[in-house]
């Protein structure tokens, strides 16, 4: 049987579009990595329970107190002006990964699942946990996330304008997913920075008032809460995070005084959380707080 040209040209036409599914397919399959490392890979696989110097059968119970020279005149702590407790970052705040503490500069999924950039770095894609949401019950969505980065680069403390600055382009994809385009940026280790981004809730974050020292409460997706502020007249004051029925207090002297109160409760916020990232919340803040 002889094969003419316009059959050649058909199977040719055929093939390659074949094998053109076979390569786009997987990328746009991906969603990218559970971790994202500044050098090599990540110690801890997609799968993994706990961090390695955490005890997941640790005792619960007890009660930690804390003693912090100083005191607070604000509850955020993103901008320059005011002294804002060291809780409200991390405990009430979270960003869209976590550090390894054993491990040289390795995040880990917090709000956000999966993570994917190239070889260059210069793009990265953050894919958000289906089931974050904020302490009012309102999801974690992409545009939280853009708008954080927005308010930070424009209103934030220095370091976050000259990191937040050097994205060239941010764009979300759908409602659970956001891409920074790093073109230019010359900066291997911004997606890991963008990684630490502390997000805010777009609903409940004013910006035009957003520099200003404020004893607004605000509102995050952590496992704690603010519950009470009490600035210049509780005496002793006490802030309190409790989960697991470990109870943290930590005091906010100035000289032999004990003047500005700050109240953290806790919220059963983890129920939403994979069990990995539950865990290694609980874990490393408990774990962090214990050698301080």
């Amino acid at each position: 049987m002889q094969i003419r040209p316009r059959t050649w040209g058909a199977l040719f036409s055929g093939l390659m579009l074949w094998n053109g599914c076979n390569f786009v397919a997987p990328a746009q399959a991906s969603e990218g990595r559970h971790a994202l490392a500044m050098h090599g890979e990540p110690a801890l696989p997609e799968d993994f329970s706990h961090l390695p110097y955490v005890d997941p059968a640790a005792p619960k119970g007890g009660r930690l107190i804390q003693g912090v020279l100083g005191t607070f005149d604000s509850l955020n702590p993103f901008i320059v002006r005011g002294i804002a407790p060291q809780s409200i970052r991390g405990y009430v705040v979270e960003s869209l990964m976590t550090r390894g503490y054993d491990e040289p500069f390795t995040l880990y999924g917090l709000l956000a699942r999966k993570v994917e950039t190239d070889p260059q770095r210069s793009f990265v894609t953050f894919h958000l946990d289906p089931a974050a949401k904020f302490s009012d019950g309102k999801p974690v969505t992409a545009e939280d996330v853009l708008f954080s980065w927005q308010l930070l680069r424009d209103k934030g403390r220095p370091n976050h304008r000259i990191y937040y600055a050097k994205v060239a382009k941010a764009e979300a994809i759908g409602d659970r997913a956001v891409r920074f385009d790093l073109t230019d940026s010359d900066d291997r280790e911004l997606p890991l920075i963008l990684g630490l981004m502390p997000v805010l809730a777009r609903h409940a974050v004013n910006p035009a008032t957003f520099e200003e020292t404020s004893f607004q409460v605000p509102l995050g997706s952590g496992p704690y809460v603010v519950s009470q502020v009490d600035p210049g007249k509780a005496s002793p004051s006490n802030a309190i995070r409790t989960i697991g029925g470990v109870t943290f207090r930590s005091t906010a002297a100035s000289g032999t005084s004990m003047r500005s109160a700050l109240t953290i409760t806790a919220r059963p916020i983890h129920t939403w959380k994979r069990s990995n990232a539950a865990s290694m919340t609980y874990a490393m803040n408990r774990t962090r707080d214990a050698g301080r």
